[in-house]
């Protein structure tokens, strides 16, 4: 798979966000379960994207870090965080199901022999689609056009909105943790601290 070039990225932007204007459910969640990475992704049908976010994203990945690294503090915390979610994170946001590739960190998207932007290797679902902004971010992320073309179609949602991508990577985070260990914990203890904050520090994110 080849690099993209600046405009490729603002090319992959607009189609980006117009695959998930287009493709969108009346519910959230899909079909089947899905895997991100190696950990099972549970994707029960949800009318209520808080719901799923709470249960199948950030209860679930408590749960199996409890079970598997014994680890009672991240898992407290993100239950502490999970009780007020709605009310911190979801007031009054109309949330439209779209699909999602689920896990786009830089290693997942790329373009074609033709020029043509590709993503690949999904953990697919329809969600809110502020998670794929989250995951973007993480690792290496698009250059400047890219989030211009993609808000063009997309705008932020305000108030809230980088402080929700901060909650979502919380998820991609925990998730890393699970899977790989110790040398995650320090950024999922960071963030779940930030996040149960009285106010978060302006500038956290991009994207």
């Amino acid at each position: 798979m080849e690099t993209m070039s600046t405009e490729e990225q603002r090319k992959f932007g607009e189609k980006l966000a117009r695959m998930q204007r287009t493709f969108i459910c009346p519910n959230f969640g899909y079909f089947r379960n899905t895997w991100c990475g190696e950990s099972l992704q549970i994707n029960d049908w949800e009318d209520d994207w808080c719901n799923l976010f709470s249960k199948h994203r950030l209860g679930q990945q408590a749960e199996m870090i409890l079970e598997k690294h014994r680890d009672h503090e991240v898992a407290t915390k993100v239950e502490k965080l999970r009780m007020n979610l709605r009310e911190r994170f979801f007031k009054d946001l109309k949330i439209t199901p779209s699909l999602l590739h689920g896990n786009l960190w830089s290693r997942n998207w790329g373009v074609d022999h033709s020029g043509k932007p590709v993503i690949y290797d999904p953990a697919v679902y329809f969600g809110h689609y502020e998670m794929e902004m989250s995951m973007l971010t993480m690792f290496g992320s698009p250059c400047k056009g890219f989030f211009v073309k993609y808000h063009d179609l997309l705008p932020r949602e305000e108030p809230g909105y980088q402080d929700r991508i901060l909650l979502y990577q919380l998820y991609h985070y925990l998730n890393l943790y699970l899977q790989h260990g110790r040398d995650f914990r320090s950024p999922c203890m960071a963030l779940v601290k930030t996040l149960l904050a009285p106010s978060i520090p302006s500038g956290s994110s991009s994207g």
